[in-house]
Order: structure tokens, then C-alpha cells, then sequence
């Protein structure tokens, strides 16, 4: 009993404990902490959850919807860095400067160049504003490029978070677009597999360098006049096609054509700017006893101006519409005549002619800047002004222009030319070459025509002929050339890519000029077409392009610079693209490369263009065709073809037209576009080869 009382007491005693305030504070305080750890540990497993979302479990699916936005950003950046380079820092001219013949020129049915300086007013686009162009174009056109895959749009569900928002730097050696958009994708469980933010992608090309100097030349060109000096010394030169003053004891009155005196002018234009070098670039130095040629040929834009990997040149051509004028006086309708001077008496039998012609003379030049290490081309306009046989640009004038007036004159300075003196020799071959296939073949080619150029003057020197000065088995001419510290002798014939050497003349100097036989294909014997590429087993039917598409066509063929005639690759069955590469990495340039548009806006019967090819033996050329769409609102990359392409000699010696074939796809999601932007070399194997006909 007593054992059960003591029970009870304890019973009691914790009864009362636990009913005490303070008991049960000490009670509360217990279970809150054990809550609060509880609520702890819950916190940390769910952060540990999520720190392994989806995403990070399909890291492969975010960096494909990454690498897709990146691409759409590299694809609208070198968009409008190429417009902007053809047209002279726009993407898109306004109507007012379209029309206005002071403000740009029409170079094509589809080009258009804005002019930087015309008489005294310059107009140079500051480098913010095309930066600002460029960031408009990528804002403008990105989300589109996006959001066009419908399959992808359908899969997931894409939040914008944020504006599209564009920052390009234009820095010394590359262009770079910053892009800001907040971007989140969810699939159809609503979780979020991706959410990215800033995305950066980049172009290799140096558009700060190029702009600089096209600004540069047209700051100096406003302060020196520099085009017109050189306009002027030309029309100087006392051309007989070509008067200015002069007299002429005859009693046969002189007679020009004024309209054949325009003609002759322009080609003598076209032919001499050409020559016109950059100093700060990679040209030919002149010697200090020649400062002519220094002080004229030879533009020196300022003391710290050292550009190697940039170049220029200066081109004129009969545009169909442009800033031009051409007046002559005095002259009779078309007729320019010389003044007839009778004596008399004892002189009735003197007679003289004297003529002195005053010019009045406006022209475009179209200025390419050339950034060496891309490729990529900056056009920009300066006018060109002479009033009264001066250089003046303060009063201008503009009419339509005359048609294509043909080819470039040749033309020669009778006293530079007959002054020739040192003799020399110059010998001609017939070159055929493709080392990966043992090909070498040199012979002697009669009937080149061969020229010396030294900057102003032009001579021409001959036809080469075989067995000349019975030398037996070689063509060749020997004759005496002007002296000229840094003169340009080439040979040209029909049906051969020209040759050329640098040459200081000096006596018994013998010159070789290799020229390589091609064939030209015109505009009209080339076809491309598309096909819709859904998958290897699903290739659409060849369609013709669409009226607002262009294919930019390039064929290229590298080899090493052979020392032996038997040389070749060791490792032969290289694929050409590889082998190309090879090549290169031993010191090889281009052998041979060849650019042509193909489009259904240009008439293929009109115009110049033609795709060189290699004659006489078998050549397999890296063929390169991009495949864009020129709307209105935005230009876009299609799709194209890139692979190795062979072309045989009977097939050459036989071919009526090529019908080049490009791969397309009008519906992609982002995986897909990937796939056909990143591995074009593979994808061309589904489509067929170039079929020549």
C-alpha cells in the first residue's frame, strides 16, 4: 500500500507541474524549436531540389535555344553590316536621298550608293548613327527570326520578361552586338527549362577601320581637291582625242567631235583613278628623285596614317543614274573647231590653226575601302568638279548621263613612250596547273598582247610571237621600254586570266608572264534553283527562286606553290575543302577564286558578269552558294550549298549551261536551323550536284 501511494504522489506531483503556467511555457518553447528545425530542414531539401530544375538537367536543350539566339544575332548583324558597307552607312535610304541625284547614285537595278561629298556640302553618316542603324535592324528583325518556327512556338511556351534591347559596339578590330532580352521558355508542364538574359555574338570585321578612313579621304579630298589635280593633269596631257590648246601651221581647218571627246575623256578617267594608290598602305615606294609620282599618284593622308590591313580604290564607271556634266567651248553644236589664221600679201600662202578649249566637267567616283583581312567592302561617293579647266567645287551641275560608251581607252604619252630606251625582253606561256591530280603543263603562247603602265602613261608594246628572233621553241617579243621605277608590264589575251609583274626597267632584263586559260560563263548560262530539305529522305523538287532572292555564287581552287612539276599532296584523297586548307597552312593564296549574283531581278543578257573557271584539265574547286531573301522589310539568310565540286575537262569543253542546286527550308524549328546554318558541308550531300549541260 505504501509502495502505491508513493505512485500516486508522483502522479500528482507531475500533475501540478504540468499544469503550472510556467510549466507549460517550457513546453510551448520545446515544440516551437522543434517546429522551427523541422521548417529548416524542409527549406534546405526544397532549395537542394531546386537547385537540379530541369534546365540543369537538359543542359544540351538550353545551349541549342541559346546557340539559335546567337545565330539570329550573327545573321542580323553581318545583314546590316553588308548593306551598310554597300551603301555607304545605311541600311536604307531615305526617299528624298534616293531620288536626289546630289545625295546618292544607282550602281544597279537593286544597289544604291549615298554620296558623302558633292560640290561643297559633305554629308559623312556619323559613326553613332550607323551604330544605331545596326542596333535598330537586329531589334527590328530578331524576334521574328525567333519566333518564325512555329513547330518550336508550339512545343514551348516563350515569356518575354523583358524589351529587346541592342547595344553594338564598334571597336578597332571587330564589331560587337550586345543583346538584352529576358527571356523564359517553358514546356508544356509549365516548367521553365530555360531563362536567359544577355546574349553576345560578334563579326571579325573592321568596321571602325574602314570608316575611318573612308572619313579620312574625304576630309582631305574637301581640303586639297585632290581628285580634281589629278583631273586636270589629265585633261593636260594634250590626248589628240582630247584638246586644249594649241597651233598648227596648216591651212586645213581642225575638226573634233565633241561627243567623241567626252567619250575619250571618261575612258581616260576610268583607266588613270584606278591607278591612284593610298600611302599608309601595302604599295610600291617610288624613289626620292621621282617626287611626281609621290606628290600625284600617291595621296598621303597624313603624317600618323599607317593602315596595312586596309586598302582602297578609287573607280569610275557610265552609271545609269548619277551626278554628271560635260560642256566644251566654244564649239558649234557638236562640232569643236580650231581658228584658221590667213596671212596676207607676201603671206597669202601662211596659214595657221590655233585652237584653246575650255572644259566645264562633273563625275561620281565611288570609293571602296577594303578591310584585307575579311574581305568586307565600305562604297561611299565623292563627286569630282572642274570649271573652266580648274578644279573648283563651288558651283555644279547634273544632267542624265550617256549611255555605256564601251570599253576603257588605251591610250599613250607619244613623248613618254617613244622615249624608250632600255631594252628587254618579255616571254609568254600557256600555264596549267593542279598539283592534287600531278598536273603541270607550261608551253610557250604566242599572240599576248603586252602593255607597260607607269602611272599616267600607258604604252603598248606588242604582240608576242613564237619563235621569235629565232629563239626556237618560245614566244616572246624584245623591244625597248621607258623608264620607270615601278611600272606594271602585263599580258592579255582572249580566253586567258591576265598576268602581270612589277617592274623597275632595267637593261637586258628578262620578264616571264605566266597566263593561266580559263572559260567564261555569262550570267545567262547560270541557273540556280532550291530544293525544300525536310530530312535526308525528304527532299523537295528543284524550284526556281523567288522574284526577291539572291544567291551569291564563289568557287575557289588552292594549291601549294609547287617547286617541281611532279609535287603533289601526300595525302591526296584529302577532301578538296580540307585540302584547301592544307594548302593554305603551307603559304598558298587563292589560286583562283570567281564571284557571281544570281537573281531574277538582274537581266542575265545585261552586263559584264561572268563565273571564270579553269580550263584544260580537271580542277575540283570549294563551291560556296549563299541563298537570301531581299524583301522590303528585312533580308534573310535562306539557305544555300557547300561542298567540293569537280568539274572535268570534256565537260568544260562541252558545257551550254550549269544548273547550280541549293538546299532550303521554309519551316524549322531551332534545332533544325541550327543544324542548317552549322552543317551546310554535310547537309549538301542530300541535294544534287551541279548539273552541267
Amino acid at each position: 500500500m505504501e509502495k502505491k501511494r508513493s505512485v500516486v504522489a508522483k502522479s500528482r506531483y507531475i500533475s501540478k507541474f504540468f499544469s503550472s503556467k510556467r510549466a507549460q511555457v517550457t513546453v510551448f518553447i520545446i515544440l516551437g524549436i522543434i517546429l522551427l528545425l523541422t521548417l529548416v530542414l524542409v527549406v534546405i531539401l526544397k532549395s537542394e531540389i531546386v537547385t537540379f530544375k530541369p534546365e540543369e538537367l537538359s543542359s544540351l536543350q538550353k545551349g541549342s535555344v541559346e546557340d539559335y539566339l546567337t545565330a539570329c544575332i550573327s545573321q542580323l548583324g553581318e545583314e546590316a553590316l553588308f548593306k551598310i558597307g554597300q551603301q555607304g552607312g545605311y541600311l536604307e535610304l531615305s526617299t528624298s536621298m534616293s531620288i536626289d541625284p546630289r545625295q546618292s547614285i544607282r550602281t544597279s537595278p537593286v544597289t544604291q550608293i549615298s554620296i558623302w561629298a558633292y560640290g561643297e556640302n559633305v554629308n559623312i553618316p556619323a559613326l553613332e548613327d550607323i551604330k544605331s542603324r545596326i542596333d535598330n535592324h537586329i531589334r527590328d528583325n530578331l524576334r521574328s527570326c525567333v519566333f518564325r518556327f512555329e513547330p518550336f512556338v508550339q512545343q514551348y511556351s516563350i515569356v518575354e520578361k523583358s524589351p529587346i534591347t541592342v547595344n553594338t559596339e564598334i571597336v578597332e578590330n571587330q564589331v560587337i552586338f550586345n543583346v538584352q532580352w529576358d527571356l523564359e521558355i517553358r514546356n508544356k508542364a509549365g516548367e521553365v527549362i530555360v531563362q536567359t538574359v544577355n546574349h553576345v555574338a560578334n563579326s571579325n570585321i573592321k568596321l571602325k577601320k574602314v570608316y575611318d578612313t573612308a572619313k579620312l579621304i574625304t576630309k582631305k579630298e574637301m581640303a586639297e581637291l585632290k581628285l580634281e589635280d589629278i583631273t586636270q593633269d589629265l585633261l593636260s596631257l594634250e590626248h589628240p582625242e582630247i584638246p586644249l590648246s594649241g597651233m598648227e601651221f596648216s591651212c586645213t581647218q581642225k575638226e573634233w567631235d565633241a561627243k567623241k571627246v567626252e567619250e575619250n575623256l571618261r575612258k581616260m578617267i576610268r583607266v588613270n583613278l584606278r591607278e591612284l594608290q593610298i600611302k599608309g598602305t601595302d604599295i610600291i615606294e617610288y624613289p626620292e628623285n621621282l617626287p611626281y609620282y609621290k606628290n600625284h599618284y600617291l595621296w598621303d593622308l597624313g603624317e600618323g596614317y599607317v593602315q596595312p590591313q586596309v586598302s582602297a580604290s578609287f573607280l569610275y564607271d557610265d552609271y545609269t543614274e548619277q551626278p554628271y556634266y560635260f560642256n566644251v567651248a566654244p564649239r558649234s553644236g557638236d562640232k569643236m573647231q580650231s581658228n584658221q589664221v590667213v596671212g596676207s600679201d607676201v603671206l597669202s600662202s601662211f596659214c595657221m590653226q590655233n585652237w584653246k578649249f575650255v572644259y566645264d566637267l562633273t563625275y561620281p567616283l565611288v570609293v571602296n575601302v577594303r578591310d584585307e583581312t575579311t574581305g568586307y567592302v565600305f562604297k561611299f561617293v565623292l563627286t569630282v568638279h572642274l570649271q573652266k579647266n580648274f578644279p573648283d567645287r563651288k558651283g555644279v551641275y547634273t544632267t542624265q548621263p550617256l549611255p555605256e560608251l564601251g570599253t576603257a581607252l588605251t591610250y599613250d604619252s607619244k613623248d613618254f613612250c617613244d622615249g624608250a630606251r632600255i631594252p628587254m625582253t618579255v616571254k609568254t606561256y600557256q600555264k596549267v596547273e593542279n598539283g592534287y591530280i600531278g598536273v603541270y603543263n607550261r608551253e610557250p603562247l604566242e599572240g599576248v598582247n603586252v602593255s607597260f603602265t607607269c602611272l599616267l602613261y600607258r604604252c603598248l608594246i606588242g604582240n608576242t610571237e613564237y619563235d621569235f628572233l629565232g629563239k626556237g621553241d618560245v614566244a616572246g617579243l624584245a623591244t625597248n621600254f621607258p623608264y620607270c621605277a615601278g611600272g606594271i608590264l602585263r599580258g592579255e589575251k582572249l580566253g586567258y586570266k591576265d598576268d602581270w609583274q612589277r617592274v623597275v626597267t632595267q637593261a637586258n632584263q628578262e620578264v616571264e608572264l605566266n597566263l593561266v586559260p580559263i572559260v567564261n560563263l555569262p550570267l545567262s548560262r547560270i541557273k540556280v534553283v532550291k530544293h525544300e530539305f525536310i530530312d535526308p529522305q525528304h527532299i523537295g523538287p528543284a524550284l526556281p527562286l523567288d522574284e526577291e532572292d539572291y544567291a551569291s555564287l564563289q568557287i575557289t581552287f588552292d594549291q601549294k606553290d609547287w617547286s617541281s612539276p611532279n609535287q603533289s599532296v601526300e595525302n591526296t584523297d584529302l577532301p578538296i575543302n580540307l585540302a584547301n586548307k592544307y594548302a593554305s597552312m603551307m603559304g598558298s593564296e587563292h589560286t583562283h577564286q570567281s564571284q557571281i549574283v544570281v537573281s531574277p531581278k538582274v537581266d542575265p543578257n545585261l552586263g559584264a558578269s561572268t563565273l571564270q573557271l579553269l580550263a584544260q584539265a580537271d580542277f575540283t574547286y570549294d563551291l560556296k552558294i549563299d541563298l537570301f531573301h531581299g524583301g522590303e522589310d528585312q533580308s534573310s539568310l535562306l539557305g544555300g550549298y557547300h561542298h567540293a565540286w569537280t568539274v572535268s575537262l570534256d565537260q568544260l569543253q562541252n558545257a551550254h549551261q550549269i544548273t547550280f542546286h541549293v538546299l532550303t527550308k521554309s519551316q524549322a524549328n531551332d534545332d533544325e536551323q541550327l543544324e542548317l546554318m552549322n552543317n551546310m558541308d554535310q547537309d549538301s550531300l542530300y541535294v544534287p550536284t551541279p548539273e552541267i549541260t
